[in-house]
């Protein structure tokens, strides 16, 4: 037999709005954004679009656009230096969020055949419930 706490709770009796919130700011926190989104004469369309930023930072000392091999003389980047770049210029995550409520929410048909043509496309999509899946999502790293 489970044990139910009251975070447990708390956490079922929650809306979508509320999940939707958490996630907002738990994305402006990562210097994200999370817009709300809509597509006119279209159903099952996400809540949220999110983009994330990446993880790291190209330092200021490298100049993008020199991208020229000079060897260590400082007038180019080096090929170490340019991967770092293509790495960094290819690591920003974007997530196609669909938010229900913890619970009695569920999919519509239109909204699990969107997510399955997104995700044939290579897209991320996330369906959340909880705020554990908004962590779970965002990951505890970032």
């Amino acid at each position: 037999m489970t044990t139910t706490t009251k975070a447990d709770t708390r956490e079922q009796r929650a809306r979508e709005s509320s999940i939707e919130g958490y996630l907002c700011r738990r994305v402006e926190a990562l210097g994200g954004i999370a817009e709300k989104t809509r597509a006119i004469g279209s159903r099952g369309y996400f809540d949220r679009v999110v983009v994330l930023p990446p993880l790291s930072r190209v330092p200021r000392s490298e100049p993008a656009l020199s991208l020229g091999y000079e060897g260590s003389n400082g007038r180019g980047l080096s090929y170490e230096q340019i991967a770092r770049y293509v790495t960094h210029a290819s690591s920003v995550r974007v997530i196609f969020v669909e938010l229900k409520r913890p619970k009695g929410g569920r999919l519509s048909i239109h909204q699990t055949k969107r997510h399955e043509r997104y995700r044939q496309l290579g897209a991320e999509v996330a369906v959340l419930w909880t705020r554990v899946d908004v962590d779970a999502l965002l990951g505890a790293d970032r």
